[in-house]
């Protein structure tokens, strides 16, 4: 039973043996499902789609440059991180940034601990790479990308404007409420990506004194009053 729990519920070719439990246990269905259902939920669909991609990148990586990605050598890893360091943009300035590394680093050592094998991130020669490699960065003063300026209110309103003059017919007017209430929705409430694509009517409450309530249902956090006000005005104006 343990052995055919273990082939529903889990990829045995993914389960990292351990050695002080060689024999499986003998678990119920509920329990087993409830397993199964922890390890599906333990990182959001977004994470996993930033490892699958990092994981590709990493893969292609050592296919051209002759290396073997699964399992890798610390020193592949480390090769990999100070390639991607030294390389520059068209104007001469780093392509990633210290964080991004990080990122990929973290997909790298899951991909090995899911599939079984050491992790070779965990390497000192793996962590010295990448701490040389902020140094070198935080010295020189470097930065990846040039910064941006953030929009202004006055430039909220003149896309909004446009968009409003652009609308020919019932469905392009449907499309443009639709996109000027994700612009306004979001400027106003600083919202991440994630944060505003996962609203929902019920999320939104308007309120006769506060204006509108919205709610983030992954940390249950609300606007401001202030915030709530600004929202209102905005509204109001761009969406009668």
């Amino acid at each position: 039973m343990a052995d055919r729990q273990l082939g529903e519920v889990l990829d045995t070719d993914s389960v990292v043996p351990v050695r002080s439990a060689e024999v499986f246990p003998d678990l119920s269905g509920e329990v087993a499902a409830r397993i199964e259902r922890s390890m599906a939920s333990a990182r959001s669909g977004a994470t996993r789609r930033a490892y699958d991609s990092a994981w590709r990148r990493f893969e292609t990586w050592c296919t051209v440059a002759g290396h073997h990605a699964l399992p890798a050598h610390p020193a592949t890893v480390a090769a990999y991180l100070v390639a991607a360091a030294d390389t520059l943009t068209v104007d001469g300035t780093r392509a990633y940034a210290p964080s991004t590394f990080g990122k990929w680093i973290a997909a790298v050592a899951d991909r090995h601990r899911a599939t079984g094998y050491d992790n070779p991130c965990g390497h000192e020669m793996v962590r010295a790479t990448l701490s040389g490699i902020r140094r070198d960065y935080a010295s020189a003063g470097e930065r990846p990308r040039n910064p941006r300026a953030p929009l202004l209110t006055s430039d909220i309103t003149t896309i909004v404007d446009y968009a409003r003059r652009g609308g020919a017919g019932w469905a392009s007017e449907v499309l443009e409420r639709r996109d000027t209430a994700l612009l306004l929705m979001g400027y106003t409430g600083a919202f991440r990506r994630s944060e505003l694509v996962a609203l929902e009517c019920r999320d939104v409450h308007r309120d006769r004194l506060d204006g509108a309530h919205v709610r983030i249902r992954g940390s249950g956090s609300r606007f401001s009053k202030s915030g709530a006000k600004d929202l209102r005005q905005i509204v109001a104006y761009y969406l009668p």
